[in-house]
């Protein structure tokens, strides 16, 4: 049994939403800002909600059509900015 819940335990989960009226480009995004939904349990006391809107200038250039576990970050660290000073 693992005793360390970090190893095993999800504390935080991002959904992502884009405008289903704005273009879809080749690597299946759409041509418009993503909408990002945060929810984070690292807490203990109450869930964090961060609502976000990133505008990317190069979205077509991605070259994954999905978003995986490791693009977790891409979308993670740029809501922290302001409260990592």
């Amino acid at each position: 049994m693992d005793n360390d819940f970090y190893g095993w335990a999800i504390n935080n989960f991002i959904f992502l939403f884009q405008d289903k009226e704005d273009m879809e480009i080749e690597n299946g995004f759409r041509n418009g800002p993503i909408y990002v939904l945060e929810i984070d349990f690292i807490q203990e006391s109450l869930p964090t909600v961060y609502l976000s809107k990133y505008k990317y200038a190069k979205l077509d250039e991605w070259s994954n059509q999905f978003v995986l576990p490791s693009d977790h970050l891409r979308f993670h660290w740029p809501s922290r900015k302001n409260i990592l000073k």
